[in-house]
């Protein structure tokens, strides 16, 4: 129940509201003394804290001729209670937003910090082309609902380039459009660790590197030179992943079996 204590301080529960709730949702409906002494909250504190509880509406009280009851609503009930206090106050937000005025674009190279917010982002660059998506990306950082958000929008869109990375060389998605890496362990002694790259209609890019514990750096600009390096860098994967697949004995005759051959760029 640590767990249920932590999470709900995450809510802005304070942490002898989150040990009186769990103790009535452990122990059924109990008395302010005895939720006291289960919970390890102060007699002296109780009943502010079960008065906090009730006006939150995370629990009930029942009131009899001499003692009062409290029980914990369920867990479920809990959460439709915090969400939709939650998107009552996010609807407020983007009312108040809208008269705000519009920042201007810029083309500043902005540092983002958060990995919920960078794949928030990614997700809303992907949403909001128009015309074209290039995007690198290794399976590591391929979860379910960015997957979904590409498959959706490579159905709207013909120009939508991915070119995919996998240290296990098994592709896994449910992506059909994509390119297969396949030089993936060179990839990683050359960068040092992998990275997800997204170019949105020529005008804006985002550039996240990670290394075993996690994102390490992220960069996001509107810098149209800097879209347009992106955009470059991903075609020339596709260009060369292109030529390989149609050309395979072509290549292999040329660079080996392995292809090691075709990263001695320098031996002209």
């Amino acid at each position: 129940m640590k767990s249920i204590i932590y999470l709900l301080r995450e809510f802005n529960f304070t942490e002898s509201e989150a040990k009186v709730y769990v103790a009535l949702l452990e122990n059924g409906a109990c008395t302010g003394y005895e939720v006291s002494k289960l919970s390890g909250v102060a007699r002296s504190k109780i009943y502010n804290v079960l008065e906090a509880l009730l006006q939150r509406g995370a629990i009930t009280d029942s009131q009899g001729d001499k003692t009062i009851l409290y029980r914990a609503e369920s867990i479920k009930q809990l959460t439709i209670s915090i969400r939709s206090k939650l998107d009552a106050s996010l609807s407020t937000l983007e009312a108040e937003a809208q008269q705000l005025a519009e920042p201007h674009d810029d083309e500043r190279i902005w540092h983002l910090y958060d990995w919920d917010a960078v794949k928030t982002r990614c997700r809303q660059m992907i949403e909001g082309a128009s015309r074209q998506v290039m995007m690198q990306i290794w399976v590591n950082e391929l979860d379910k609902d960015l997957e979904q958000r590409i498959i959706e929008k490579q159905k709207e869109l013909d120009k939508f380039i991915v070119i995919l990375y996998d240290e296990a060389e098994l592709y896994r998605t449910g992506i059909q459009r994509f390119y297969k890496h396949g030089f993936e362990q060179d990839k990683l002694e050359d960068m040092g660790g992998r990275w997800l790259l997204i170019t949105v209609d020529n005008r804006e890019m985002i550039y996240i590197t990670f290394d075993s514990n996690g994102m390490t750096e992220a960069i996001y600009t509107k810098n149209p030179n800097m879209a347009l390096f992106a955009r470059e860098y991903v075609y020339h994967d596709a260009y060369c992943l292109r030529l390989i697949e149609h050309m395979p004995q072509q290549v292999a005759s040329e660079f080996g079996d392995h292809l090691e051959g075709i990263r001695d760029i320098f031996s002209l």
